[in-house]
């Protein structure tokens, strides 16, 4: 019989500003990204950190499991640079965007949780007093959602603290169906284009993301500074040191 699945008793994001905590987001991302997807040629990483121009105008999350501290996904925040955003160089807009609307805006990029995300975890999906084995295989996609909207919760309450008002996303259609399916208000602002598979780009206000009542239960604790947290060495598995 399976229990109770809340994300903040069992999960925490983490703003990565520190050095040891940036080192974990970009390995974390190889790992996905060139090991796991084969999106990016690995062979331009050589120190397992996969990254890119917009590295420098973002700002870093992670999500880890609260009791092993182990990292399980990741997601980064780009602000725009000299009105450019990524999303930009891959598809053309309805509307020409105005310099207002960059103004205090971001795009979500790179989010992304490793495989190990997407099996049953002991003490979090399966209530071991019922003495039950059985596995649901439909919560493999729930923790990756779980993770997904933490990470999403704790980007939420950055950008409303820093007075980021909207979010471009550049989405599959299967997690812009996830996000409208929870009642979230998307924009779409372009036609769909392929890249890495079919992807669209959208508009979400902040303010309206975290007014809607999916937060009213869970994924209410936002997000630490890594540099103010309890932190132990880490390493991202499956990723050399």
């Amino acid at each position: 019989m399976l229990g109770p699945q809340r994300f903040d008793d069992h999960f925490e994001v983490i703003l990565a500003d520190t050095p040891e905590s940036q080192t974990a987001h970009y390995r974390l991302r190889y790992r996905v990204y060139c090991d796991e997807m084969g999106y990016e040629d690995k062979t331009r990483f050589a120190d397992y950190r996969e990254r890119d121009e917009w590295d420098d105008y973002s700002t870093h999350f992670l999500v880890r499991d609260r009791e092993s501290k182990t990292y399980w996904g990741a997601l980064r925040l780009i602000n725009p640079d000299r009105q450019r955003l990524p999303f930009l160089d891959k598809t053309r807009p309805y509307h020409k965007l105005q310099s207002s609307q960059f103004k205090n805006s971001a795009e979500i990029s790179r989010l992304c949780v490793v495989k190990e995300a997407r099996r049953l975890m002991p003490g979090y999906l399966v209530d071991h007093s019922s003495g039950s084995n059985i596995r649901d295989l439909s919560l493999y996609r729930s923790l990756t959602r779980r993770l997904m909207w933490g990470l999403y919760r704790g980007a939420l309450d950055y950008s409303k603290d820093n007075g980021i008002k909207d979010w471009y996303i550049f989405v599959a259609p299967s997690l812009a169906h996830v996000i409208k399916k929870e009642g979230f208000e998307m924009r779409q602002i372009g036609a769909p284009c392929e890249f890495h598979g079919l992807r669209t780009p959208y508009a979400l206000s902040v303010d309206e993301i975290l007014t809607n009542p999916f937060w009213r239960d869970d994924f209410r604790l936002g997000y630490t500074l890594h540099s103010r947290s309890d932190c132990l060495p880490q390493r991202v598995k499956g990723v050399a040191s």
